[in-house]
């Protein structure tokens, strides 16, 4: 067996992690761009990537912490309100615009909003309260 403790809670400390990380980290105009860039297009980003790029070691997590998440839950016979939905739903209370910033600068805009949907989704179907 790959995962002696399964898969569920592989998933689960991979979003705790990320979680974790993403939290600490992330914050507004993480480039450091100015006013004058604001425009800029998603090709143009990488000639304003400063040197060492602020996000080169929260990419994996800035894209698939919320699949974590989903996944983790995806195995549980009953999913309920959780630490772990009171963690997301903090988090995106405080870091919602800097994690769509940072998607946006690595090109995973699209995907951050998939997860979300996901989410709303399970929400929705599950009876989630907290996020």
């Amino acid at each position: 067996m790959v995962f002696p403790a399964g898969h569920s809670t592989v998933h689960s400390r991979m979003f705790r992690k990320s979680l974790e990380l993403i939290s600490s980290s992330l914050r507004r105009n993480i480039y450091g761009l100015s006013l004058d860039n604001a425009g800029i297009s998603v090709s143009q980003i990488a000639s304003f990537r400063p040197d060492p790029d602020p996000l080169f070691d929260l990419r994996y997590s800035c894209t698939y912490w919320l699949d974590h998440f989903l996944e983790s839950k995806s195995r549980s016979a009953e999913i309920k309100e959780s630490t772990e939905g009171a963690a997301i739903s903090e988090f995106l209370k405080k870091h919602l615009l800097h994690w769509l910033e940072s998607l946006g600068l690595i090109g995973e805009v699209r995907h951050g909003i998939l997860a979300l949907k996901k989410l709303a989704h399970r929400k929705q179907v599950c009876g989630f309260k907290r996020y």
